[in-house]
C-alpha cells in the first residue's frame, strides 16, 4: 500500500481541515504534519477527521461515463471523482459544467473546492470571492475561503471567514462544523466543541460532526469521551479505513499503544502501522 490522503466525499469537502501542526522527528520525513482533516466540514460519510499525514489506504477513482454527459450526469461524475479522492479529474468536468451554467453559484463553489483540493489556492480563492454573498451558496463560499486560509496557515483569517459564514448560514451544519475546525486549529478546543455540538443539535447523525467533536475532545485530553464517540463509528459495519485510523490516533494519543497498533493493522501494512505508532508517540508528547 502507498501512503495517500484519505478520499473525501463532496459533502464533507466543504469544510476544511482540522489541522494540528506537528512536526515529527524520527520518521521517514524530517518534518511530517499531522492533519486532522475534517472533511471537517460537514457531513461526511465518515471521512471527517482524516489524518492526512499518516498512512491510509487509497481508494480507486471512478470511471467517467461514455460520451458527453448532461448536466446532472456531469455533476454526478465530478462528485464521484472527488468522493474517490481524485479532485484533479473532477476539475475539468466542473469547468465544462460551469461553462454551461455560468450563473450557477453552487457549481462554482464545487469547482473552487476541487481546485483547493489540488492546491490551486489562488484560483479557488478567485472563484469563492466571485460568489454573491446573498446567494444560497454564499455561506459555502465563505467556508471555502476559510479552508483556503487554513491551507495558507492563516487561522485567524480563516476564523473571520467562518464568522461571516455563520452570519450567512447560521443553521448550516457544514458551516458550524467548519467553524469548529478553525477554532481547534487555534487551540480553542472548548469553543470548537460547542460549535460541533450545535451542529449535532441540527443533525444528530452527522458523522463528520461526531468525529470532529471526538478528535477535539482527544486534543484537549478528554480521551475517554472521545473514544465513547469514535469506537461505535470505527467498529460499525459501514466504517471506513479513515474511521479506524481516527480511532487508532486517539488510542495513540491516550498512550494505548497496543490498541492503536491493532487498529492501524486492520488497514495498513506492518511498516506503515509502525510508522504511525512512532508518530502517535510524538503527537502525545506535544503540548496542547
Amino acid at each position: 500500500m502507498t501512503r495517500a490522503a484519505c478520499a473525501t466525499p463532496y459533502e464533507s469537502q466543504a469544510l476544511g481541515v482540522l489541522m494540528l501542526e506537528l512536526h515529527a522527528t524520527g520518521t521517514r520525513d524530517a518534518r511530517r504534519r499531522l492533519r486532522l482533516k475534517n472533511a471537517g466540514l460537514a457531513i461526511s460519510v465518515g471521512l471527517a477527521g482524516a489524518i492526512a499525514g499518516l498512512a491510509v489506504p487509497a481508494q480507486a477513482a471512478p470511471k467517467a461515463e461514455q460520451a458527453a454527459p448532461d448536466g446532472a450526469a456531469a455533476l454526478r461524475i465530478a462528485r464521484s471523482f472527488r468522493a474517490a479522492g481524485d479532485a484533479r479529474s473532477a476539475v475539468p468536468v466542473y469547468r465544462t459544467l460551469l461553462a454551461r451554467r455560468p450563473n450557477d453559484a453552487a457549481v462554482q463553489v464545487e469547482l473552487a473546492d476541487a481546485l483547493l483540493d489540488t492546491d490551486m489556492i489562488d484560483d479557488a480563492i478567485g472563484l469563492y470571492t466571485a460568489v454573491d454573498p446573498a446567494s444560497p451558496s454564499g455561506g459555502d463560499a465563505e467556508l471555502g475561503l476559510a479552508r483556503a486560509q487554513l491551507k495558507l496557515n492563516r487561522a485567524d483569517r480563516a476564523l473571520a471567514h467562518m464568522d461571516r459564514a455563520v452570519q450567512l448560514a447560521p443553521t448550516n451544519v457544514r458551516v458550524l462544523v467548519g467553524r469548529g475546525v478553525v477554532l481547534d486549529r487555534l487551540g480553542r478546543h472548548a469553543d470548537a466543541q460547542a460549535s460541533y455540538r450545535k451542529a449535532l443539535s441540527r443533525e444528530p447523525r452527522s458523522v463528520a460532526a461526531r468525529t470532529d467533536l471526538a478528535l477535539s475532545l482527544a486534543l484537549s485530553g478528554q480521551y475517554d469521551q472521545a473514544l465513547e464517540i469514535l469506537e461505535p463509528i470505527a467498529r460499525s459495519a459501514g466504517a471506513s479505513a479513515q474511521d479506524r485510523q481516527n480511532l487508532a490516533f486517539v488510542y495513540g494519543l491516550k498512550g494505548d499503544k497496543a490498541d492503536a497498533l491493532a487498529m492501524s493493522r486492520v488497514d495498513l501494512d506492518e511498516s506503515q502501522a509502525q510508522a504511525n505508532a512512532k508518530f502517535f508517540d510524538y503527537a502525545r508528547a506535544q503540548p496542547r
